[in-house]
């Protein structure tokens, strides 16, 4: 029978087991001579040396370092912290073969006299799947961008489909005896609210990885809103659908004092949306029901069609993004972006689907209990001197007649640079200019017409809407700032701000609101 061993006998016995046979390189180095006294099997296998070829080496003579003087600035580190670590380190094999490794070392006392542990990792298969899954990261980034872009680009060209559509209609009916001025007013809204609802996509795009929301919620009368959700889908499930054979028709029902907090872009985009999948599920034609009500404290909007219905299985899938059972003809973007406004406005949203009869997408919000008012436009300032600058001259040109149709006096000019001649050689009350211009862009113009007018105001009209925070705004001395495309009302909020008394510092509490 053998004899029991000691307890230092069973740990050195313990310690010799895990140094040969774990999976991490390991070195001993002497910190007297600086050589290698132990190395383990993997490190061998590593390496591509035999035991016999690593003892007595230092470690930049294995391809750990570059040379003796880089060592030694390893070893001084050492003995200064008694524990170092490095990661993606060069490791040069025998053979020539560089890999990635970890190094950690460590000091200790072997029987009075100091030794090293280096604990030698192979890190080169992790850093090649993390490349790996960089890449295709990327691509499923660049992957989404181009199903964003061609989704943005659907939605752009249906508005300009219907501002092009109903120009057509309304050039028509200017031609026509009598005159039917409801239908032309009709048209003439559904054209500027497309034109609205194109800005906002473009500043939902630029806004989109801020998740900001677009400006403060206002009230927002569901009977309104679910007429115009009517108004603008119209071309598509009565026009388009009629034309393709088969006829689908649209109730709109709502409570009149049905009202939700919100953003009503936001809103009004959501609904349109479900809108549109309720026609793609109407390929024989049938009918869509748009109900608003009140339930308890809550609001609940329904976007109800007796179409093919979805399974249990596409319904848990249908707000994932990029997720689509329209093949090309999908984006997978549409139900997201519902889902983004449901989570925008703290609402819930769920779904009713029978397979053959139809589906419900149900959004329940909380009740408005009137606490911010209606959007009022001001009423307008007195008649001001207004410089315009816009590098585009059809936007200049846009801007001064909206301005002269309220009683101002604006006159154009298409740089920064003309500006200031004009405003050397003019008296002015205010400026509007816009951003985004070729040398000298919005906020140099800003802060050269506030060097030299001290009390001159500035108004920035910029496409990039949202992306301007109103603090950066007033901190370079701009009074307020109106979103493109361009709406009266937006400039007459903007200029009621102002006051009644031009050539005066303004200090604005707030920036005026973004009109819906």
């Amino acid at each position: 029978m053998p004899n029991a061993m000691t307890p230092l006998e069973t740990s050195e016995l313990r310690y010799r087991r895990l140094f040969e046979r774990a999976r991490d390189g390991i070195l001993i180095l002497d910190l007297t001579t600086l050589k290698i006294v132990d190395a383990n099997p993997y490190i061998q296998e590593l390496l591509g040396y035999s035991q016999e070829d690593l003892l007595g080496r230092e470690l930049w003579e294995i391809g750990l370092f570059q040379d003796r003087a880089q060592s030694q600035q390893v070893y001084d580190e050492l003995n200064e912290r008694k524990v170092i670590r490095y990661e993606d380190l060069p490791l040069q094999a025998k053979d020539g073969q560089v890999r990635e490794v970890e190094f950690v070392s460590n000091i200790y006392d072997e029987g009075g006299h100091p030794v090293a542990q280096c604990n030698i990792r192979d890190i080169s298969q992790r850093k090649l799947i993390e490349e790996q899954r960089e890449r295709l990261v990327q691509a499923e980034k660049l992957k989404l961008l181009g199903e964003m872009a061609r989704s943005v680009a659907h939605d752009l060209n249906q508005s300009l489909g219907l501002i092009s559509g109903y120009s057509d209609l309304a050039s028509n009916a200017l031609t026509e005896t009598p005159l039917d001025l409801e239908a032309l007013r009709d048209m003439h809204e559904i054209m500027a609210q497309a034109a609205t609802d194109g800005g906002l996509i473009v500043s939902r795009l630029l806004t989109f990885a801020r998740g900001q929301p677009e400006g403060p919620a206002e009230e927002v009368p569901l009977p309104a809103l679910l007429a115009r959700v009517g108004q603008l889908t119209a071309p598509l499930w009565r026009d388009t659908s009629r034309a393709e054979g088969r006829t689908i028709t649209l109730y709109v029902e709502s409570e009149l004092d049905a009202s939700v907090l919100g953003w009503p872009s936001s809103l009004r985009e959501a609904l349109v949306n479900l809108v549109f999948n309720a026609v793609d599920a109407l390929p024989e034609g049938g009918i869509i029901r748009l109900r608003a009500y009140r339930q308890d404290q809550k609001v609940v909007i329904e976007v109800q069609d007796t179409g093919t219905g979805m399974s249990a299985e596409v319904q848990s899938q249908v707000f994932q993004p990029l997720f689509t059972t329209k093949g090309a003809h999908g984006t997978g973007l549409g139900l997201a972006q519902v889902m983004g406004a449901v989570e925008q406005h703290g609402a819930q949203v769920t779904i009713e689907s029978i397979l053959g009869q139809g589906t419900t997408f149900r959004l329940t919000f909380p009740a408005s209990h009137g606490s911010v008012a209606a959007v009022i436009v001001p009423p307008a300032t007195s008649s001001l001197a207004i410089l315009v600058v816009d590098d585009e001259p059809a936007l200049a040109d846009l801007l001064t007649r909206m301005l002269r149709v309220d009683g101002h006096a604006a006159v154009a000019v298409h740089s920064g640079a003309s500006a200031l001649e004009r405003l050397n050689t003019e008296s002015f009350d205010l400026v509007i200019s816009d951003m985004g211009m070729p040398g000298m862009d919005g906020w140099e113009l800003t802060r050269q017409v506030q060097s030299h007018y001290p009390t001159m105001p500035v108004i920035i009209a910029s496409g990039w809407g949202s992306q301007i925070a109103p603090e950066e705004a007033r901190e370079r001395g701009i009074e307020a700032i109106v979103a493109k495309p361009y709406r009266r009302s937006d400039l007459q909020k903007a200029l009621a701000t102002l006051g009644a008394s031009p050539k005066r510092p303004v200090t604005l509490t707030e920036m005026p609101e973004k009109s819906a």
